[in-house]
């Protein structure tokens, strides 16, 4: 059982509760086994950078988008201020 918790971690990168549902085991169970291999530090490392990457991405990726909106909102003001509709009041 342990080797499939562990091949399941470290090869599929399978998450903890993933895991844990899959082989109907408690998930402290889970972490208890991952935590006594050696390869744990170095896995706990590298998927919290790739979170903080996939994170950053996104928040630009957001950001990005906002800014498009923003500039697409402010030509329609500027059109609609500067239209030769615009309502003349007397």
């Amino acid at each position: 059982m342990e080797e499939k918790v562990i091949y399941l971690y470290y090869t599929n990168k399978m998450l903890q509760k993933d895991i844990a549902e899959k082989l109907n085991i408690s998930k402290s169970t889970i972490c208890r086994i991952i935590k006594k291999d050696q390869r744990y530090e170095q896995e706990k490392e590298n998927r919290k950078r790739l979170n903080r990457i996939k994170r950053n991405k996104d928040i630009q990726r957001r950001v990005e988008c906002n800014r498009k909106k923003a500039f697409r909102y402010s030509n329609i003001e500027k059109n609609a201020r500067t239209s030769k509709f615009r309502i003349i009041r007397r």
